[in-house]
């Protein structure tokens, strides 16, 4: 158990060999963090133009609207959901593909 080191005086000898054991801690925490450091890593530019993002599939004709539904069955809740915000009609046309140009 430790003692109270506020009341007790601490002498060269023990603050010589802390000192040198925190040295070596730091040093050794240090030495880690440069032998697992990456210096091969892409630079941040090749890892910006390699990233992929989704085409904007938003209607402009329609104005920004978002439903919030909740429910047990996922099925009735999509179909909640799409009926709050206009229904899939507002989405896809009947017998248009869905690649299909606007």
């Amino acid at each position: 158990m430790m003692e109270d080191i506020s009341h007790s005086q601490i002498t060269r000898r023990e603050f010589a060999s802390r000192s040198l054991k925190a040295g070596a801690a730091v040093a050794a925490t240090a030495g880690a963090a440069w032998w697992l450091h990456d210096s091969l890593a892409p630079p941040s530019e090749e890892i910006r133009q390699n990233v992929v993002s989704l085409p904007d599939f938003s209607i402009p004709r329609l104005s920004r609207t978002m439903s919030i539904v909740t429910g047990s069955d996922r099925v009735k809740t999509v179909a909640k959901g799409l009926e709050a915000i206009g229904g899939i009609g507002a989405f896809r046309q009947k017998g248009r593909p869905c690649n299909a140009p606007r």
